[in-house]
């Protein structure tokens, strides 16, 4: 059976995460493969079709797997380089009546239970550079880029650090407008103690004006 798309769940990736995407493949219709690791690099692993990431405290919206890769699909025949989706971040802390009013004001649909659902595949990409915490790119351009697991105690910066990477090595680093994802908070144990030490080990590594 051909695979339209490899997902790859790191363990930094929360149930609630790992169950929301689960369920948004399921309503894709795609044919996937799912794998989990710990170092979010897939040891032995090769594919020629598009690859999608998910790491860290995050929520799968609704339809966010599909309009991923849709864009991905044709953001890659459009580009020379290299590229990299990723969806919309809707902040932690909502509430119902704030996600709406939230969606409202960016054009971001809700469903009958208030769950926020991605906006139809006719919304344009941006070319703004920004954190990787859900991705799609190929697996040649993601094995090109080294990973900064090692670098950092948590996983807030690593999302923030292979941005900075993936601008540096020339790649198009895209911001979708028709897939969300939505913070759910901090579950990793020790996240919220190493963000002081992290932040200080990314300024030295890049410098202020990052």
């Amino acid at each position: 059976m051909t695979i339209d798309l490899t997902i790859v769940v790191a363990d930094s990736t929360t149930v609630d995460g790992f169950g929301s995407l689960r369920a948004d493949v399921e309503r894709s219709g795609l044919r996937c493969s799912i794998y989990r690791t710990t170092t979010l690099r897939p040891k032995l692993m090769t594919t020629l079709g598009p690859v999608l990431f998910l790491h860290g405290d995050i929520r799968v919206c609704h339809g966010a797997v599909a309009s991923l890769y849709a864009e991905y699909r044709r953001a890659a025949a459009q580009f020379s380089r290299p590229v990299w989706i990723s969806p919309r971040f809707l902040p932690y802390g909502l509430s119902p009546e704030d996600g709406s009013d939230f969606a409202a004001k960016w054009g971001i649909s809700t469903d009958a239970y208030g769950f926020v659902s991605s906006p139809p595949l006719s919304a344009p990409l941006t070319g703004d550079g920004h954190a990787l915490s859900m991705f799609i790119t190929s697996m040649e351009a993601f094995n090109s880029i080294h990973m900064p697991y090692e670098t950092y105690k948590g996983s807030y910066f690593v999302a923030v650090d292979l941005g900075v990477r993936v601008l540096l090595a020339g790649h198009k680093n895209l911001l979708s407008w028709t897939a969300c994802i939505e913070h759910v908070g901090t579950s990793c144990p020790g996240e919220k103690d190493s963000v002081k030490e992290d932040s200080k080990l990314f300024f030295d590594l890049w410098g202020e004006e990052v």
